[in-house]
């Protein structure tokens, strides 16, 4: 009885030592396991001083090194996010999540070149996992890329089908490349699944007009500002008011210009600088003098004196007809790394005679804003449209305003599929990728 008792001792012991080295959990877990929870909350500095402990008592503790590097990154401590990272993958060097996150690091340090190199190594180490695609495909639009971007988006969205903030990422660089019927079509697929989605709404509109189907543009817009529960924003109304000032409607365009003008955000200069342009186009010139003269107040408290001085004081100017436009042209050319100025410079130039009926100058100088400008400024996609609109005789010089009509109905979003489709949300703040 003694030795069978004894024996059961030892199997008792054996078994627990297996399930101690197998499943227990010792301080440096503990302390791992808390660090989590402090990122879950966002506390990354508070967790990175528990990923701290772990890492003291478990020297290997990789798992440890890779959270504490993803807390440094959050914290904008890049170096000690690359040395973290590069650790792991110097053990690991399959591990994705470490080389998505030293690419962020890399990305946020300015180190380009290596940022995408770290994204080509997450996505061949995890061929399905989306967020490599896509910050790949993020950083290559920051850089201007906007064709290898579109690459990498579509590849997100053939990974992951239905993800309605991948295809408006897609949808935006379609549009950007002037792959005009993709982008429709990509946001009629975000209206299958989510019918309200009003930004989706709006991208379609922005195909459109790059389609010269300013009606249909219209509608959409209509459509999204139907959904939209910000739809007095001042950008809803500079959206609508582009659709109308490339369909000469110049009077309503002027209308929506100058809602946008109750913005408090700088993009406020803008909207008043295309409000006089709109105004000149529309013969109504005094107007258009008045409310540049009237620029300098209105913009108190939303620019800089400075920023006003250097930049937007030189446009209202010309505007007025206070300095010709060598004036402008000159200083657009000293600044030519300031895209925003240059581009929007010429931009003006260009708009001040059209509706001068100086049709060679202004095809022009819309060729220089495209030139000059990003595409991420509208005056980009307005000057590629009135330019090939010039040039195919489609509208005279200076244009011809044309009569307010009724705005046209929207059009009602494409029915849903009849199968089940999966729930699929917009998420307008960016999530925090997986850790």
């Amino acid at each position: 009885m003694k030795a069978l008792t004894a024996s059961v001792l030892l199997l008792f012991v054996f078994l627990s030592s297996i399930a101690f080295s197998e499943g227990a959990k010792g301080p440096a877990e503990d302390f791992f396991d808390y660090g989590i929870k402090l990122m879950d909350e966002g506390r990354y500095a508070e967790a990175a001083e528990e990923f701290d402990k772990a890492i003291d008592l478990k020297a290997d503790y990789l798992e440890a090194y890779l959270q504490r590097g993803i807390c440094h990154v959050y914290t904008e401590e890049l170096p000690a996010a690359l040395n973290d990272l590069s650790l792991v993958i110097s053990k690991d060097l399959a591990n994705y999540r470490a080389y998505f996150w030293r690419a962020r690091a890399y990305r946020g340090s300015g180190d380009v070149k290596q940022a995408l190199l770290d994204c080509s190594r997450c996505i061949q180490a995890a061929p399905t996992w989306v967020p490599g695609y896509e910050l790949k495909g993020d950083i290559l639009l920051e850089q201007g890329d906007v064709q290898a971007a579109y690459e990498s988006y579509k590849k997100a969205v053939e990974v992951a089908p239905g993800e309605a903030d991948l295809m408006m990422k897609k949808g935006r660089t379609e549009i950007m490349i002037a792959r005009f019927d993709d982008a429709i079509a990509t946001m009629d697929d975000i209206l299958k699944i989510l019918p309200k989605f009003y930004e989706a709404c709006y991208l379609r509109a922005d195909a459109r007009m790059g389609k010269k189907d300013f009606a249909g543009a219209e509608a959409d817009i209509n459509l999204g500002i139907s959904f939209d529960p910000w739809k007095e924003s001042p950008t809803i109304f500079f959206r609508r008011g582009l659709v109308r000032l490339l369909s000469s409607r110049f009077d309503g365009a002027a209308g929506d210009f100058k809602s946008a003008t109750a913005s408090s955000r700088p993009e406020k200069a803008r909207y008043i600088v295309y409000l006089c342009l709109t105004l000149k186009l529309g013969g109504r010139t005094f107007e258009a003098n008045e409310r540049a003269s009237m620029a300098k107040d209105m913009l108190q408290g939303v620019i800089s004196d400075d920023e006003f001085k250097t930049r937007w004081s030189l446009i209202f100017s010309y505007i007025r007809g206070d300095s010709d436009e060598s004036t402008l042209i000159d200083a657009a050319i000293a600044n030519l790394e300031d895209r925003e100025f240059a581009g929007l410079s010429y931009f003006c130039v260009a708009m001040v005679n059209l509706a001068a009926g100086k049709e060679n100058r202004s095809i022009e100088c819309f060729y220089r804003v495209t030139e000059l400008s990003s595409p991420k400024f509208p005056e980009c996609s307005v000057a590629t449209t009135w330019r090939s609109m010039l040039e195919a005789r489609e509208i005279l010089c200076p244009p011809k305003p044309k009569a307010e009509a009724e705005p046209p109905a929207p059009e009602k979003p494409p029915e849903a599929k009849p199968e089940a489709t999966p729930a699929v949300t917009p998420t307008p703040p960016a999530a925090k990728p997986e850790q």
